[in-house]
């Protein structure tokens, strides 16, 4: 009598993964003893296994085994333009918030997947036993014996902008539907939802406080991770409302009055649940000012920004003429001309050069910029506080510092979202205070 296939294993269980491991290279992490975690899913309520290890150059890996849970196919995602289950979604969720691992493990009943935190980039995945001994393995052994992380691979950014954009303009049409308002202006409001989704991620680094129906919580001796179906009508009209708040521009503008009162009239229905439910269900490098880019730029464009990089670009000091944080010229970029990813490797490049001036700034034998002479021609600079050091940089950087050119009036909205995710990265990366944006604005002002 033969045993049936599908109650054969095709890798080891959680323990035997972390033998593996062990034997890969990795150490067991030092932590106090490995949590409970309970997953609270649409299958039901699941027991997993944690453990944490970490490689020499003290990088960690969070096995998470799940062997309970059967995950949606990768064909299944594709037709709704999704590429996480929300069971990944909260495994990721709690991988970013609860231990501040730089990958994950994740063990199902039929599959295991490697990703980056907290980019979420899928890695390997294996589904067969030779995908688990002749690729995971001799790729988790190499992360292992390294500082580098061997398994970047390049950039993703085309593809994951083709799937971002394909869900818009399905959800576009959807909600436009019900909603009954043409689908230009519903774009907008996603794109809303989208930028509110990455404000809680970028600031509060999870979306997992239960603002967005996602849960990670401490419950006496266990972590609970789980999603509420039943707030999204509550969560998103919140969110929309805030927005202005966080923000502002004109070309965000929208009658939310009409809106607000549009979406009431489906609240008893399932739609918003789905909407929610599916934001979660994109990998955040999908989110990420790189991808989104994609949408609203052109190839052409952007291989006239990789001919300027590759020649060389002059460097920054010679291109921003400021003295102390009076900025006489800015930083210009053409954006016809050179692309728009070209421009956010600019702003990159501008973020990191003020953010070397504010630290030396706030060094003890840095010279006072409050005894510094001041400009009568400009008594007031954004972002600057009356101590004369840099409060608020991200205001200061689209106020100040930064200009775009060649971006015609219709082409705006798309760069200025791509530049507000910009923001949100860019205050993340360098830890800078985030009190909202209202000078997008001034990016398309003329540079002087």
């Amino acid at each position: 009598m033969h045993a049936d296939p599908s109650s054969l294993r095709l890798f080891p269980p959680c323990h035997g993964v972390l033998a593996d491991l062990q034997r890969c290279g990795w150490r067991p992490a030092d932590q106090p003893s490995a949590p409970r975690l309970e997953f609270r899913t649409y299958q039901g309520v699941h027991e997993a296994q944690c453990a944490e290890v970490e490689n020499p150059a003290g990088r960690r890996l969070l096995l998470i085994g799940l062997e309970s849970v059967v995950l949606a196919r990768d064909e299944d995602l594709f037709p709704r333009f999704l590429n996480l289950a929300i069971e990944t979604r909260m495994a990721l969720a709690y991988g970013v918030a609860a231990s501040r691992a730089d990958w994950l493990l994740l063990l199902t009943r039929d599959r295991i997947d490697l990703y980056r935190l907290p980019e979420e980039t899928a890695l390997q995945q294996a589904t067969a036993a030779g995908d688990y001994d002749e690729g995971l393995l001799p790729e988790l052994a190499a992360l292992a014996r390294t500082e580098v992380d061997a398994l970047r691979l390049g950039s993703q950014h085309l593809r994951g902008a083709d799937s971002l954009r394909g869900w818009i303009r399905h959800w576009a049409l959807q909600l436009a539907y019900a909603v009954q308002l043409p689908p230009d202006q519903v774009e907008p409001v996603l794109w809303r939802w989208i930028l509110m989704l990455q404000w809680v991620r970028r600031t509060e680094r999870s979306e997992a406080n239960g603002s967005w129906g996602l849960y990670c919580r401490a419950e006496g001796d266990r972590w609970a991770v789980g999603y509420d179906a039943q707030t999204a009508f509550a969560d998103l009209t919140n969110a929309l409302s805030r927005f202005d708040e966080l923000f502002h521009s004109e070309m965000f503008r929208c009658d939310l009055e009409l809106l607000l009162g549009r979406l009431n009239q489906i609240e008893e229905t399932t739609l918003l649940d789905r909407l929610r439910a599916e934001l979660l269900m994109h990998s955040q490098d999908r989110f990420e000012p790189e991808t989104v880019a994609w949408l609203f730029t052109d190839l052409a464009r952007e291989q006239e920004g990789w001919r300027r990089e590759v020649s060389g670009v002059e460097p920054l000091r010679r291109r921003l003429h400021h003295q102390g944080w009076t900025i006489y010229r800015p930083l210009a970029c053409d954006v016809e001309r050179h692309g728009l990813t070209f421009a956010l490797r600019e702003t990159e490049r501008l973020a990191h050069y003020l953010n070397n001036q504010m630290v030396y700034a706030r060094q003890p034998e840095s010279p006072s910029p409050a005894t510094a002479q001041p400009d009568l021609f400009k008594p007031e600079i954004r972002g600057v506080g009356p101590t004369g050091h840099l409060d608020d940089p991200v205001n200061y950087l689209f106020e100040e510092a930064l200009r775009l050119r060649g971006v015609e009036a219709e082409s705006r909205f798309g760069v200025g979202l791509v530049f507000l995710l910009k923001a949100l990265a860019l205050g993340q990366e360098f830890d800078w205070p985030f009190f909202g944006v209202d000078t997008l604005d001034a990016l398309f002002r003329e540079a002087g």
